[in-house]
C-alpha cells in the first residue's frame, strides 16, 4: 500500500486462530465476514477501503500483518478467501504501528478525517500496548496537522482482562476520537458496525473540502433547495453556494422545473442549468431591496477535547458533530449543544449557545463550566483505575498519570488500584 492510497475508511480485521470458534450457530469468522460485508453496503461500489489484517499465517504470527486496498464491489469475494490459521496470534499493536507508518506519508494538505474500524475477538497477545500505540497515532496527527482520526473498536467475546487492555483514556487525545463497543450477538454486531460507519461518514463529510455549486441563469428571487443525507440548504439567485461532497436532490421554486439528483465532488466547482418557466425579473430597485443570503460567521471552538452536536433552534438545518479544537462556518442564531464524547457523557449534558455575525470564539470549558467535574489520579505520578459504573462504564477506566477525565458534576465515582495483568 502506498501513502496516496490510504483510504478514509481503514478496517483492521482479526483472523487469529480463535476466530474459528463458534458462538451459537456461527463461527466468529462468519460473523466478522457478514458484518464487514454489510459495512460495504453504505459505500460507493468503486470506493476503496484500506484493510489491515492478521492471523492468516501460523508462522511468525506476531509479525504477520498484511494490508491492501479493496473496492467495495469486490469486498465480499475478497474477505471470503481469508481464513484463520491454527493457533495464530493477535498483533493488534503492531497492526496499529503499520497504520501509523502509512499516516506519516499522508500529504500535509490532506486534512480529511479518517475512520478506523477494528473488529477483533481479543486484545493484543504479542506483548504490544494498544492504547500506547493509539496515543502515538494521536500525537503524530496533531504534530503534522493533517486532520483527525475516528477509532471504532468492536470487541466480540472479550474477557475482563482483554476489555481492560482496550479501555483507553481518550480524554487526553487531541486528534483521535476513540469509541469502544462490545456487541453481544451477530445482529447486534451488524447494527453497531453500520451505526459506527454512518456516524463516521457524517464527520468525514464535514471535514472534506467543499465545492462551489452555482445555478446558471437563475432569477434573483428564485429559490433553490439542496437536500442530502444530514445536509439541507436553501438559497436564492445564482450566487454560488459552498457544499460538502455527496449526492443531493436539488429543487427549484421555478414552475415546471422537476427536482434533479446531483453529485458534488470535493474541490470541483459545479454549474447547473435548469429549463423551465423563468419568473418575472425584478427592476434594479427591487433587486436592491431583495434580502441577501444568510451571512455565515466564522466560529472557533477551543479548550479541552470534548465532542458535541450543534443543532439550530429556528430552522431545519443539519445537526453538526463537532470536536474541539475546531473551526467552522455557521449562520448566526441560537443552537442547542449536546455533549456526546467521551461516550460516558453522551446525552447527559445539554446547553445552548448564540452565534453572532462576524468571527467568534467559544471556549468549551467556559460553556460547560459548572456542569463538568474533572478527575485526576489521587497520586499525580501514577496511573490509576477509575470506577464509573454509575455512568454505565462497565469496566474500570485507566487514567494515566498527569491526565484528567470529565464526568457530569455530582457523579458518584471510586478510585481503585490498577489490576495486575495476567499473561
Amino acid at each position: 500500500m502506498t501513502a496516496a492510497t490510504l483510504a478514509t475508511l481503514i478496517l483492521i480485521l482479526d483472523f487469529s486462530g480463535s476466530m474459528d470458534q463458534k458462538i451459537g450457530k456461527r463461527t466468529k469468522r462468519e460473523t466478522l465476514i457478514q458484518s464487514a460485508t454489510t459495512l460495504q453496503t453504505v459505500a460507493n461500489p468503486n470506493s476503496e477501503t484500506s484493510v489491515f489484517y492478521f492471523g492468516t499465517s501460523t508462522k511468525n504470527s506476531c509479525l504477520d500483518v498484511k494490508s491492501e486496498n479493496v473496492q467495495a464491489k469486490n469486498f465480499k469475494k475478497w474477505i471470503k478467501n481469508k481464513r484463520p490459521a491454527p493457533q495464530s496470534k493477535t498483533p493488534l499493536a503492531l497492526t496499529l504501528e503499520k497504520v501509523k507508518d502509512q499516516i506519516t506519508l499522508i500529504p500535509k494538505d490532506d486534512h480529511r478525517l479518517r475512520q478506523i474500524i477494528v473488529i477483533t475477538d481479543g486484545a493484543d497477545t504479542c506483548g504490544g500496548h494498544i492504547c500506547k500505540m493509539i496515543g502515538e497515532i494521536d500525537a503524530l496527527l496533531f504534530e503534522r496537522k493533517i486532520g483527525r482520526m475516528r477509532f471504532d473498536v468492536l470487541g466480540y467475546d472479550l474477557n475482563s482482562h482483554e476489555k481492560n487492555q482496550m479501555e483507553c483514556n481518550a480524554t487526553h487525545f487531541q486528534s483521535v476520537e476513540y469509541h469502544l463497543q462490545y456487541p453481544k450477538t451477530e445482529k447486534d454486531f451488524a447494527k453497531r458496525i453500520i451505526q459506527a460507519r454512518t456516524e463516521g461518514l457524517k464527520e468525514i463529510a464535514q471535514t472534506a473540502p467543499s465545492s462551489t455549486v452555482r445555478v446558471k441563469d437563475s432569477g434573483v428571487d428564485e429559490e433553490w433547495t439542496l437536500t442530502g443525507q444530514n445536509f439541507k440548504t436553501t438559497w436564492k439567485s445564482e450566487l454560488p453556494k459552498q457544499v460538502p461532497p455527496g449526492t443531493y436532490t436539488i429543487s427549484s421554486s421555478r414552475p415546471g422545473t422537476p427536482p434533479r439528483q446531483i453529485t458534488v465532488i470535493e474541490n470541483q466547482p459545479l454549474e447547473l442549468e435548469f429549463h423551465g418557466e423563468l419568473p418575472d425579473q425584478p427592476t434594479n430597485k427591487e433587486v436592491t431591496s431583495t434580502p441577501a443570503s444568510p451571512v455565515e460567521s466564522k466560529v472557533m471552538f477551543t479548550g479541552s477535547v470534548i465532542g458535541f452536536t450543534l443543532a439550530p433552534k429556528k430552522n431545519n438545518g443539519p445537526t453538526l458533530t463537532i470536536r474541539t479544537p475546531s473551526t467552522l462556518e455557521l449562520e448566526p442564531g441560537d443552537y442547542a449543544l449536546k455533549v456526546m464524547y467521551p461516550s460516558w457523557l453522551d446525552g447527559k449534558i445539554n446547553t445552548s449557545i448564540q452565534v453572532k455575525e462576524g468571527e467568534q470564539t467559544f471556549s468549551i470549558d467556559q460553556i460547560l463550566e459548572g456542569k463538568l467535574l474533572w478527575l485526576e489520579p489521587e497520586d499525580p505520578t501514577k496511573d490509576q483505575y477509575l470506577d464509573l459504573q454509575t455512568l454505565g462504564v462497565t469496566h474500570p477506566l485507566l487514567v494515566p498519570a498527569g491526565t484528567k477525565i470529565p464526568v457530569p458534576k455530582g457523579t458518584i465515582f471510586k478510585w481503585i488500584q490498577p489490576a495486575k495483568s495476567s499473561d
